[in-house]
C-alpha cells in the first residue's frame, strides 16, 4: 500500500527472488526497445560487484525544470564524519573511481532506483521496516562497506 514503507516491500520482494540476480526500478520507469539489460548482466557477472546502476533518461517534455535525479549524478559518494553526538553523513562530490576493466562504469555509494543486483548479497542488507520516505538513501547507507556498487554511464540503456 502507498506510504506504508519502502524497506518492507523491497525486503519482501528480494526474499522471494530465486535467481542469482534481480532488477530493481521505480514503477514509473519504462524499458525501451533499445534497453540493453544484457550489458548490465555482463558487467555485474564479470566485475563481481553487487549492484550495477543503469542510466536513466528523462524526456524533455517531462522535465521543464531541474533534473529530479541530478543529486544521484552529481552527489554520488557519502562522506561520513563522527562527532560526540554520533555519525553524520554528507552526500558530496568525491573523486570518482572507474570500475577496473569497465571504462563506462564508475564506482559509487548511491545510485538511482534502476539497477541489477546480486540477490544473495543485496538480500543480506538489513532493511528497517519503520523507514517510509527515505528508504532508498538509507539502504545505500546501510550497504556501505558491505556491497560494491557502480554505475553504468552509457545512455540509451
Amino acid at each position: 500500500p502507498p506510504e506504508t514503507g519502502f524497506f518492507p516491500g523491497r525486503a519482501l520482494a528480494i526474499s522471494q527472488v530465486s535467481t542469482e540476480y534481480f532488477i530493481s526500478m521505480d514503477d514509473d520507469f519504462t524499458l525501451m526497445a533499445y534497453t540493453k539489460l544484457d550489458e548490465l548482466l555482463n558487467i555485474i557477472d564479470e566485475s563481481g560487484y553487487d549492484i550495477i546502476g543503469g542510466p536513466v533518461e528523462i524526456p524533455v517534455q517531462n522535465n521543464p525544470g531541474k533534473n529530479p535525479w541530478a543529486d544521484y549524478i552529481t552527489y554520488d559518494r557519502f562522506q561520513i564524519t563522527r562527532s560526540p553526538e554520533g555519525f553524520c553523513y554528507f552526500r558530496g562530490k568525491v573523486g570518482l573511481a572507474p570500475l577496473p576493466n569497465f571504462p563506462n562504469c564508475e564506482v559509487r555509494d548511491i545510485i538511482k532506483n534502476y539497477f541489477i543486483a546480486r540477490t544473495s548479497t543485496v538480500g543480506s542488507v538489513r532493511m528497517e521496516p519503520h523507514i517510509i520516505r527515505s528508504g532508498h538513501k538509507e539502504f545505500f547507507l546501510d550497504a556501505l562497506g558491505e556491497l560494491r556498487i557502480a554505475r553504468y554511464l552509457v545512455s540509451n540503456l
